[in-house]
């Protein structure tokens, strides 16, 4: 059992920002509590300095390139990341390329945060919180056409930044496409000291198509390509020679609905990411090691929007199926290159069901009750895997399926210049494929090698948040607070 407590007190004047806040054209959204200050670099900051302006998110920097967002201080396992509803799942055990780092500020149009069990209707497994990047899409009956061109240069690093895009839009048709440069040497630290292995370089290429055959008939398309190599990691002892990703979506959207439901959209996504790290370039390397790993995912959402009375409610059916692979070959001076599978091909398949239900009591009182459930099945589709971890686990099944589920529940109280909230939750998740199959993966924390447990029961956790704020011309006042106690916490 494990209980974890976070206070956040006295956010003042005119260093917070609004719950909604304008960064050039991308929006920071958050449902509980304020952001920190604005990012001002625009189109050319990154994603990770985006998310590190989010209250409740801190960012963890293993080198210059694809922080891993951690929320109420948690980090991937506990919290869902989707773009644009698509579940996409890293492929380094070492979790060296989030998903967020698939996506440049130049496709970015809003980030939304939903803190704790409180989750997208696409987030699953989301104790800590659910991260979801919306695309930026020109729309229909926007401006006929439209260019941009952007450039940033920080002299710690020789950090280069180029992109170009492009958009086009009638009442019919509307694209917007563009590409994305990146280039970083290494950065100096305090006393000019020079940061070896920090170096990076990347490119992102994205396009997104609608076309609206009859009013209110919208399909959408989305095509990302996003390409890194030579990606320095100074706080690990390897460093990554290529982070691939190919994320395509297609979705059809009816508006304007008559009756119960006003909105219906369903969207099929497909995406595959690979990953290679490399130490030939590190010194003193005593066995090289070959580690490259791999991730494709399947994916559909069928999400309605509906109003009945003074609810506003959200059903969401959803279902993904994923595979993970990972190897490792290590090359000895003398002797034959000896092979190992770090992540035995495994295959997830979730489906879920998740509704939310936004009540307005009255014009100062409202209530929000969001739930999903989802059934998980499991498989190692490797046989050479899983005879390895059959030694450590005899007779152990090459699957197993579970259900996860969550359900939360909060209040809102707003007027006259104060807001007060009050919520609680309660949720499991599912072991990931690390924690179930893993097979001799280091912790960089403890220099400890370790291997998965198939038999890891569901981790369940309860939460309580609140908090209270103010508000009146210049002066902003907000103390929050949020707790987690856990079972069978791993």
């Amino acid at each position: 059992m494990l209980v974890l407590v976070s206070l956040i007190s006295l956010l003042c004047l005119q260093d917070t920002v609004f719950k909604e806040t304008a960064i050039d054209e991308v929006v920071v959204s958050s449902t509980m509590g304020s952001g920190k200050k604005a990012v001002s670099k625009g189109r050319v900051a990154s994603i990770d300095e985006h998310l590190g302006k989010l209250s409740k998110v801190e960012m963890v920097r293993r080198g210059n390139y694809a922080w891993e967002p951690v929320v109420n201080n948690m980090a991937t396992e506990r919290v869902s990341t989707t773009i644009d509803g698509m579940k996409i799942f890293y492929a380094c055990t070492d979790k060296m390329d989030p998903v967020t780092s698939y996506v440049e500020s130049s496709n970015l149009q809003r980030i939304s945060l939903n803190s704790g069990l409180d989750g997208n209707p696409q987030a699953t497994g989301n104790i800590g919180g659910s991260i979801d990047l919306k695309l930026r899409r020109v729309g229909f009956d926007a401006k006929s056409s439209e260019y941009n061109a952007s450039a940033g240069y920080e002299s710690n690093g020789h950090v280069q930044v180029y992109g170009a895009d492009a958009a086009f839009s009638s009442h019919r048709f509307y694209t917007n496409f563009g590409v994305f440069y990146r280039h970083a040497d290494n950065y100096k630290a305090g006393g000019n000291e020079t940061v070896n292995f920090s170096q990076f370089q990347k490119t992102n290429a994205f396009a997104n198509i609608g076309w609206q055959p009859a009013d209110n008939h919208i399909v959408e398309a989305t095509a990302i390509y996003d390409i890194a190599t030579d990606i320095g990691y100074p706080a690990l002892a390897m460093d990554v020679k290529r982070a691939e990703g190919i994320i395509t979506s297609l979705s059809y959207r009816r508006e304007h609905i008559q009756g119960l439901f006003h909105r219906w959209e369903t969207k099929a996504y497909y995406n595959h990411i690979t990953h290679d790290m490399d130490d030939t370039k590190r010194p003193d390397v005593i066995i090289h090691m070959d580690m490259p790993g791999s991730s494709s995912t399947t994916g559909l959402y069928s999400l309605l929007h509906g109003t009945k009375g003074s609810h506003y409610f959200q059903m969401n059916l959803d279902g993904y199926y994923n595979t993970l692979f990972a190897d490792m070959t290590m090359y000895p001076d003398k002797g034959k290159p000896m092979y190992m599978l770090t992540w035995p091909d495994v295959g997830t398949f979730n489906t879920g069901l998740a509704f939310t239900d936004d009540m307005a009591i009255t014009s100062h009182h409202h209530l929000r009750l969001s739930a999903k459930g989802a059934w998980q099945h499991r498989q190692i589709n490797n046989d050479e895997g899983y005879q390895a971890l059959s030694i450590y686990f005899p007779g152990m099944d090459k699957g197993n399926s579970r259900f996860i589920s969550r359900l939360a529940v909060s209040y809102a109280y707003e007027h006259s210049g104060w807001a007060i909230a009050v919520g609680t939750g309660y949720g499991t998740r599912a072991p990931t494929v690390t924690e179930s199959f893993g097979y001799f993966l280091n912790n960089t924390f403890d220099q400890y090698d370790y291997i998965g447990n198939p038999y890891l029961k569901n981790e369940k956790a309860i939460e309580a948040n609140a908090s209270i704020g103010y508000e009146k011309g210049l002066v902003r006042v907000k103390a929050e607070t949020n707790a987690f106690f856990f079972q069978d916490y791993y």
